[in-house]
């Protein structure tokens, strides 16, 4: 004899095989009323579908999604935001830093597109570009999730959509402790926040901006390059425009660290054995005088001034932060920099260097 518990099982089992029943003759199973309501069900037709993270709390945990994710569209690019690389302990952010970390991110239900972003360790918000299938209109784009070794950080409706008019990007200098900072835009009348990829040493780096940049209209980004680079050696950092593919403005320079300290160099030319080349330590507020010198066996003998105006196309604060040298003058020489004190807080990376990763023959 049955138990009076089992008689819900037997219910159950019975509209079960109705149901096959008539999905065996062709036909739709009719629906049921779930006890929820969808004010979206129409625009995402992914069979009554919606975000894990939009149901009833007793369904979704919600310390899972406190907060670990992000995501956006600018234009008709997603902007993905991760907080702490995803992880939880100090020692995970410690064993993966400085590598590249992987996420699936779910369109509408449907549409998964892997991702991937450059950890550099650091507390705070990571972020990536998720380019969107091309049968997938920006406008149609209603829901979002995001997974990462199958945990999900993120379920929800998109709300945040910035329009893009006019993308805009450009480096305005680096810090002398390695923070390239610059500014983008959406559009000249736009005040959004929007993202911004540099490659450094061949590593796609991004960032959102965030504030305004001086008194102009763009909004400041700043990212921080110091772990590529090394004593001595040259980085190459580029910015790219998100929306054209181009490079941005003011692109690309060469970043090194010397003294403990950061200088760039940008827009290499050679002609008729000269090498032309700017040149800057950025303190703010201070005098950026440099010189640029070499030791006689004797004494320290100036070269010459780095006091020749900038190119219009890289143009940097003061404007005239470029040198020009016989390219035969620098060839195995170890050529210091000297500040408006007369103090040495640098050296030029070898010219072979220079023309091999910045590059500006011919």
């Amino acid at each position: 004899m049955s138990e009076p518990g089992d008689l819900q099982y037997l219910e159950l089992y019975a509209r079960f095989s109705e149901e096959l029943r008539t999905i065996a003759d062709g036909k739709y199973p009719a629906s049921r009323a779930s006890g929820f309501s969808n004010s979206r069900e129409e625009a995402v037709e992914v069979a009554g579908w919606q975000p894990v993270g939009t149901l009833p709390d007793r369904f979704v945990d919600r310390k899972a999604l406190n907060k670990s994710a992000s995501f956006q569209l600018i234009g008709r690019l997603g902007c993905l935001g991760i907080r702490d690389g995803g992880f939880t302990q100090n020692w995970e952010r410690r064993v993966f830093a400085n590598t590249e970390q992987r996420l699936t991110v779910i369109l509408n239900g449907r549409a998964a597109v892997d991702v991937s972003y450059f950890y550099d360790g650091r507390e705070g918000w990571s972020y990536a570009p998720v380019r969107l299938p091309a049968s997938l209109p920006a406008d149609d784009l209603e829901a979002v999730e995001i997974e990462n070794n199958g945990r999900l950080l993120l379920s929800e409706w998109v709300s945040k959509r910035v329009a893009v008019s006019d993308y805009d990007a450009k480096i305005g200098f680096v810090s002398t402790d390695g923070v390239v900072v610059g500014a983008a835009t959406a559009g000249p009348e736009s005040e959004e926040e929007v993202l911004v990829e540099l490659t450094v040493d061949g590593v796609a780096v991004h960032a959102m901006t965030e504030g305004a940049f001086f008194a102009e209209p763009f909004r400041r980004f700043a990212c921080d390059v110091s772990a590529f680079c090394r004593d001595g050696g040259l980085t190459k950092v580029s910015l790219k425009n998100l929306v054209t593919g181009a490079e941005g403005r003011r692109s690309p320079l060469g970043v090194f660290r010397s003294q403990e300290k950061y200088f760039f160099v940008a827009n290499p030319r050679v002609r008729d054995g000269q090498y032309r080349l700017t040149l800057r330590m950025h303190k703010p507020g201070a005098n950026n005088s440099l010189s640029l010198a070499a030791h006689d066996g004797t004494a320290l003998q100036i070269l010459c001034e780095v006091d020749q105006p900038d190119e219009e196309d890289f143009s940097f604060l003061g404007r005239t932060n470029s040198f020009q040298l016989p390219v035969a003058a620098m060839k195995g020489a170890r050529i210091l920099i000297v500040d408006e004190n007369s103090e040495v807080v640098g050296e030029l990376p070898p010219i072979d260097e220079l023309l091999s990763v910045m590059g500006g023959e011919g």
